[in-house]
């Protein structure tokens, strides 16, 4: 008897009865195939190490506590990570518990991924099977999933298990819906909850599982031709779904912030470069993003671990390529998902799915991360392969002939770059050897591999570590000259600097890193002092006596500001501006304090403040030209392009008009007023500067900001 319960889509019709289907007709046959097509695709990374964001991650010193399985259930997801709540407590547990069980062999971890992404495959082919009702369909999508190259950064990427994880609990709910969605009980419930509640704790993006299980079922109703509120409703799984959010806001209000409090929690433009970007850009950008996402879905080539500025820019140009595919595909979407609705096919649950899938982890709505990565599509990868499989599934034998034959060349193709693009993945030389070689835009790739050819050379003789460390300085340069706001190239540039014996240098390039660190960057080291000398030894032990002394005289000014100093270089930047807002007062004039004061605000970009700051000094010192400009600059950024700004930077120029500062400014001035000028005013602030000057790099990216801008004005 057929199944009534089922819907009866015009598109994928049901197979002929049978009374016992075939060993390849069984839905456990083609879960088994995917399962071990996986295996086979991935089992050479369990000979990797560590690469990327591993290496924190996994060697994150929380996992070495007993204790940390209690505490990681409201901990922050990275170590060092600001008041921003990133928390994946379950994916988390998991490091945890194998760090407990066998301590940081790669191997292990690596192997953990593959037999999780081995048991998603096969739960795809499960899915596909219980969805679309076709044993065909279920060989396709189960194999065209495990053979996806997209997916190789979440699999043989050891931290990558939080997408595999959310996707396993996501997938395992939408099958189980569709079994149960006659039928609730209250177990059912639970588990379905469960199911919510797991995919969220193991990734953010997991509880979207809970809008998408109503509009699978709006789906479902409307396949099966019944009213969309009729009864019976799912009231059980929906109390349920309130008992997770309930759980999940408690969860997430109670995560603590890491112990990185000095450091401004906002994105980092490095990360998400539509940080600050105009109002057109925000609304083409994701245009741009889509369109990327579609290439690499359908064909992908030239893939990348990064898609950081230079790689995948901002944009407001409506005839860029990317812009133009991806406002084609949403075209497809609204078409595709209008004929579904009226022809109440079951595919309409995976069309609604698609936004959902893309929109909200792509970063685009709300600025909260990564802007792209190709691990942002695992999700929205598992309703286009099962509508590929549908689509491959069709019932007219000549076109379902042509359209398997290009479903078996596409799983063919996609394992052989699976194979290829996972051995990048083997180390972190090769990571970035790769990503160097083969996208050399990527200015956050550039600084890693300019860091590690740095951290190799000091274990080469002196000719070669000299070479070594030249190609680790221009390299870093490279990096800057790409994308200025990033710490890791000023930092390494520190280093190199610090080696030579310059140490004003090096505490100018480790001033400009702390200005740019951000977020989760915060881990990078940021002292101008390396920890194991002796110097950082002593002032370590020195400032701890003078917090010794200020116990017993606590209103001793001296010290205060000894120790605030002190609190500066060692990079305790909250620490010391508390105790200079106890020194500084609104009347005070002492411009040694004020000046100390206004360089560590200027670290901590607390720009209001600073300007405030500024001014108190200008009225000691009214004609100092280095004070007028950053005042005026401090003014662009907080009130705009005021016209006491231009006095400002008009009289700097008088005072010393062979200072790159104030022409920098003017340039600023400009550029927020949107005048032709600007350019011409960042040529020569940049003729200006000294070529070791670290300022010089962000002047160099306004340059060519303005000229993108103009180009794309004209």
């Amino acid at each position: 008897m057929p199944d009534s319960s089922k819907p009866i889509d015009p598109d994928i019709p049901a197979d002929p009865p049978r009374d016992r289907p075939s060993f390849l007709a069984r839905p456990l046959t083609a879960a088994l195939a995917a399962a071990l097509l996986a295996v086979g695709l991935y089992a050479s990374s369990t000979t990797y190490e560590f690469v990327y964001d591993d290496i924190q991650i996994i060697n994150d010193t929380r996992l070495d506590s007993t204790a940390f399985a209690l505490q990681l259930w409201t901990a922050p997801w990275w170590d060092q990570s600001t008041t921003l709540a990133v928390s994946r407590p379950l994916t988390t547990l998991t490091f945890w518990s194998q760090v407990q069980l066998h301590g940081r062999q790669p191997w292990a971890y690596h192997a953990v991924n593959v037999t999780l992404y081995a048991i998603l495959s096969a739960l795809i082919a499960w899915l596909a099977w219980t969805w679309l009702r076709q044993p065909l369909a279920a060989w396709i999508a189960g194999l065209l999933f495990a053979a996806h190259p997209i997916h190789v950064e979440a699999v043989a990427n050891v931290v990558g298990r939080a997408e595999v994880l959310a996707a396993l609990f996501i997938v395992t709910g939408i099958a189980l819906w569709l079994r149960w969605r006659d039928h609730w009980t209250w177990p059912r419930a639970a588990v379905i909850g469960l199911c919510v509640l797991l995919a969220g704790l193991s990734k953010e993006h997991g509880y979207l599982l809970a809008i998408m299980l109503p509009l699978i079922e709006l789906a479902q109703r409307r396949a099966l031709g019944k009213p969309i509120l009729a009864r019976p409703w799912p009231w059980k799984p929906a109390l349920m779904f309130l008992t997770v959010a309930l759980i999940a806001g408690a969860q997430r209000a109670a995560i603590s912030p890491g112990p990185m409090v000095d450091v401004d929690p906002s994105v980092a433009a490095l990360d998400n470069p539509l940080v600050g970007a105009d109002p057109d850009q925000r609304l083409a950008t994701p245009f741009k993003l889509l369109g990327r996402a579609t290439q690499l879905l359908a064909v992908p080539f030239n893939q990348s671990p990064d898609y950081s500025p230079r790689m995948l820019m901002p944009t407001d140009r409506w005839t860029d390529p990317s812009v133009l595919l991806g406002a084609a595909a949403i075209a497809a979407w609204l078409v595709s998902s209008w004929w579904c609705w009226r022809r109440r096919s079951i595919l309409l649950g995976l069309w609604l799915c698609l936004p959902l899938a893309w929109a909200v982890p792509s970063n685009t709505l709300v600025l909260i991360g990564t802007i792209f990565g190709e691990r942002l599509l695992f999700t929205l990868s598992i309703f286009l392969t099962l509508l590929a499989a549908a689509l491959a599934a069709s019932s007219q034998l000549a076109l379902r002939t042509s359209r398997l034959a290009i479903a078996t060349i596409a799983v063919l193709a996609f394992a052989g770059l699976t194979i290829q693009y996972s051995a990048v993945w083997r180390d972190n030389i090769e990571l970035t050897g790769y990503i160097t070689k083969w996208h050399p835009d990527s200015a956050r790739f550039q600084a890693y591999r300019a860091e590690l050819e740095v951290h190799s050379a000091a274990m080469l003789p002196d000719h070669d570590r000299l070479q070594q460390m030249q190609i680790g300085d221009e390299r870093a340069r490279f990096a800057l000259k790409l994308w200025p706001r990033q710490s890791r190239a000023y930092n390494v540039l520190g280093e190199i600097a610090r080696q030579q014996g310059d140490d004003v240098k090096a505490r100018r390039y480790y001033a400009m890193a702390q200005r740019w660190t951000r977020g989760v960057d915060a881990d990078h080291e940021m002292s101008p002092l390396i920890r194991d000398q002796p110097a950082y030894q002593y002032l370590v032990a020195h400032t701890a006596a003078i917090e010794a002394q200020l116990t017993s005289t606590p209103d001793d000014r001296h010290l205060k500001t000894q120790l605030a100093a002190n609190y500066m270089m060692l990079t305790r930047y909250a620490d010391a501006i508390a105790l200079y807002e106890q020194l500084v007062t609104p009347d005070e004039t002492n411009i040694d304090l004020l000046n100390a004061y206004l360089n560590t605000l200027s670290l901590t970009n607390d720009q209001q403040r600073a300007l405030q700051i500024c001014l108190q000094l200008m009225d000691l010192v009214p004609e100092r030209w280095d004070l007028l400009t950053e005042s005026a600059m401090l003014a662009i950024a907080t009130q705009g392009a005021t016209a006491q700004a231009r006095q400002w930077i008009d009289r700097a120029i008088e005072l010393n008009p062979d200072a790159p500062g104030p022409r920098a400014g003017l340039g600023m001035w400009y550029q927020a007023n949107d005048q032709p000028d600007r350019a011409a005013a960042f040529r020569i602030a940049l003729d200006l500067y000294d070529l070791d000057d670290p300022s010089r790099y962000e002047y160099q990216l306004r340059l060519a900001q303005t000229r993108d801008s103009d180009a794309t004005d004209w």
